[in-house]
């Protein structure tokens, strides 16, 4: 628990995650690499086409780093060919949560409207960035649901956790799991 060194960097509503040798972030709006070894000397490796501020980051284990604006975008940043892809759906603005499951595929939560009510989405996409699925989770008078947690486990089972209201401003913590289900063969 001793300080060795500090460095003061605005990392605003971003994630700091790690590797071997680095730790990424956002600053501002770009994805930056900060050295380990010397966490004043950071690098900046893209900046979101948004020109948005950064949020969540993580890395997938097979050379990117996925990442969130604060408006709702997703990209991806391919270390290798330091090539940024932005995925074609949204993630909740207000609930960047970001997954990946034991085959590095991502998954994320969007929402819309239907007229009648707010729709919470479940996206998955590939690790080579296809669109999997694009399914309603869950309907629901008021956005609480919208500020939930999204986790996957090693067996490929959906979590999300979140704020259910009842009645009369009363909420009840919900956890809702889904199987994922995937086709094999032809």
């Amino acid at each position: 628990g001793k300080l060795i060194k500090q460095a003061s960097l605005n990392l605003d509503r971003s994630t700091l995650v790690a590797n071997d040798s680095f730790l990424y972030a956002g600053l501002g709006n770009q994805l930056i690499k900060i050295d380990k070894s010397n966490i004043s000397n950071y690098s900046p490796l893209c900046t979101t086409p948004s020109s948005y501020t950064v949020g969540n980051v993580v890395l997938d284990g097979i050379g990117n780093a996925i990442f969130t604006d604060i408006y709702g975008s997703v990209y991806k940043y391919d270390f290798k060919n330091n090539v940024v892809t932005k995925y074609s759906r949204k993630i909740v603005d207000s609930n960047p949560t970001i997954a990946l499951d034991y085959q590095k595929n991502l998954y994320f939560i969007s929402d819309e409207s239907n007229g009648a009510g707010n729709i919470l989405g479940l996206i998955k996409y590939s690790s080579d960035g296809t669109l999997i699925f694009d399914t309603q989770i869950l309907t629901n008078q008021n956005k609480s649901m919208f500020h939930g947690k999204l986790d996957v486990d090693n067996n490929g089972n959906i979590y999300y956790l979140y704020n259910k209201y009842n009645s009369d401003l009363n909420y009840s913590l919900t956890v809702k799991k889904l199987i994922n289900i995937e086709k094999k063969g032809n």
